[in-house]
């Protein structure tokens, strides 16, 4: 007879930062994405999620909250409808899609699964954006 647990246990609550560690150097607002090194944080009580900078086309995981350099703990802002200023290659108008781009940017949406949208019109470096 199978023994298994009739609700789910919720392991992250929605709309809130997750402590991941990272497996290279990220810059504040990169787009991040899960590698599969999970673990690498010897000191953690369970093994904790492990990300490195998004690439073009990624299903992102969410945003970098700082800076941190590789092997230490990043907090990953993540959660739909939460909102971020983050910085952008060129303009974006208010309605957008954006994907991941280049270096954990954004990028108007073409190829990739959208992971934000431009709720603002923009023009000088950053963007405001919704995470979808």
């Amino acid at each position: 007879m199978f023994n298994f647990t009739p609700f789910l246990d919720e392991l992250y609550t929605p709309g809130q930062a997750i402590t991941a560690t990272a497996t290279e150097d990220i810059k504040l607002g990169q787009l991040v994405e899960i590698v599969a090194a999970d673990g690498l944080h010897a000191t953690a009580k369970t093994p904790q999620l492990a990300v490195k900078v998004a690439t073009p086309g990624a299903v992102a995981f969410g945003l970098a909250g700082h800076d941190v350099t590789k092997g230490g703990d990043l907090t990953v802002q993540r959660g739909a409808g939460r909102c971020f200023r983050v910085p952008a290659k060129g303009p974006h108008m208010a309605g957008d899609l954006l994907e991941v781009a280049e270096a954990g940017g954004f990028a108007q949406a073409s190829t990739g699964a959208p992971v934000a949208q431009a709720i603002r019109n923009s023009e000088d470096g950053h963007v405001d954006v919704t995470l979808l």
